[in-house]
């Protein structure tokens, strides 16, 4: 709990935790917000947590998720209504890794290596994090993470498709009755992994590149050639002050052979292109984009623009997730220790868990979107405010915290050391 109050606090390090609350009125602060009875040392708070197991740390996503489902507000992130492939409300579910540590020196049993054996050799981490998004909206729901860690490899290192692996599997034990759609990139696009999305009774949008999938993206081509795939054309128009033509062209077909190693996996795939143009002071604009996929769910005139847009939406596990871990303030590439078994990965899980919570309270919490708009962001702005206020008084709540950032010097927080 100290070391989740410490990422949750957005305190920049470890030894600056240590000075700021070990001591009488930071600990009556970490008690206050936190429930939490005693402060380790940075020593003693790396000992304790590298020895946790990093499955520990499964059911407090669960327990997130849950609170989110009964207030209600799952409702928000339901991206397409009943589908055969579960008869549930589906949700988009985007799954990445990102790295969060590299060293020239500092190793550990489970740390990947680049160059191994080389001048240039190299040590890291990282980990896959899965979020739960809509394409309307710009908050996400994390659910859950898994290290990439050597520990885990049988024969060589260990890899983003394992993980993926034992992380779909923990998913669906842990949201049984959730109906998920599962959203990446190229890599996610083979057999082995398909087959056990739908083995978990999942949906999936996978980005296709033909030397991942040539053999549905060739039968397409020729099908389209012929005038056998489906095809749709919209015209809408956006901007304000310059007037944008913006033409969606799609095409898709159902029912495609994957490739000759699987061919009983039988896959839909969607072509989409987006011609935008504009005038721009007498001159003619022109900007196109291509994107394609690979789709379990059965595609028709109806839903072909919504699984366009969940295709797309894999960013926001890059921009509304990773990025924000990185550069708004969580410092999840900060080395706050490296441990010898788990510390590293249960730091990073700790940081997106105190992601997460901020992103709950962010749909829930009145008071802290009240405070984020006065602060006018997160980083530089509400963290900053934070830190500042903790550093000179006892806060008796979290309401209370906020209501001091909206409206200033208010009861519920008591003078710190002079």
């Amino acid at each position: 709990m100290s070391a989740l109050g410490m990422f949750s606090l957005k305190s920049p390090s470890l030894l600056k935790f240590d000075s700021r609350f070990r001591t009488e009125w930071g600990y009556k602060t970490l008690k206050n917000l936190f429930g939490i009875t005693t402060v380790p040392s940075d020593t003693q708070m790396r000992t304790i947590v590298d020895e946790i197991p990093s499955s520990f740390f499964h059911s407090s996503f669960k327990l997130l998720v849950e609170f989110v489902r009964k207030r209600k507000k799952l409702k928000k992130f339901i991206f397409l209504s009943s589908q055969k492939i579960n008869k549930r409300p589906l949700y988009l579910m985007p799954v990445d890794a990102t790295g969060f540590f590299s060293s020239s020196k500092i190793e550990c049993p489970s740390c990947m290596v680049k160059s191994k054996g080389t001048e240039k050799e190299r040590y890291y981490h990282q980990f896959l994090g899965a979020t739960i998004v809509h394409p309307d909206l710009k908050t996400v729901l994390p659910v859950g993470t898994e290290p990439i860690d050597n520990r885990f490899a049988r024969k060589a290192q260990d890899c983003e498709i394992s993980a993926f692996k034992r992380l779909i599997v923990r998913i669906k034990n842990l949201y049984p009755k959730l109906g998920l759609v599962v959203s990446g990139d190229g890599l996610y696009a083979c057999g082995t992994v398909i087959d056990l999305v739908e083995k978990c009774e999942m949906g999936y949008i996978f980005s296709a590149k033909e030397s991942r999938v040539p053999l549905p993206i060739k039968y397409h081509r020729w099908s389209k050639e012929r005038g056998l795939a489906m095809e749709r054309e919209y015209v809408t128009e956006e901007g304000v002050k310059v007037l944008k033509k913006v033409t969606h062209k799609f095409s898709y077909q159902n029912g495609v052979s994957l490739n000759n190693s699987h061919d009983k996996i039988k896959t839909n795939i969607l072509e989409y292109r987006e011609i935008t143009e504009w005038d721009l002071k007498g001159k003619e604009k022109r900007k196109e984009k291509k994107f394609c996929w690979i789709t379990n769910i059965t595609l028709n005139e109806r839903n072909i623009w919504k699984v366009m847009r969940g295709g797309r939406s894999r960013w926001k596990i890059e921009n509304e997730t990773f990025n924000t871990l990185k550069n708004q303030g969580y410092n999840i590439e900060h080395n706050y220790g490296h441990g010898k078994k788990n510390l590293g990965s249960n730091f990073a899980t700790l940081a997106f868990l105190a992601f997460a919570v901020d992103q709950i309270q962010e749909m829930n919490c009145d008071l802290f979107k009240e405070a984020l708009k006065k602060c006018g962001g997160y980083r530089n702005g509400l963290w900053d405010v934070m830190r500042v206020i903790h550093h000179f008084f006892i806060i008796e709540s979290w309401d209370f915290l906020f209501l001091r950032i909206i409206t200033g010097p208010i009861g519920g927080c008591r003078d710190g050391p002079d």
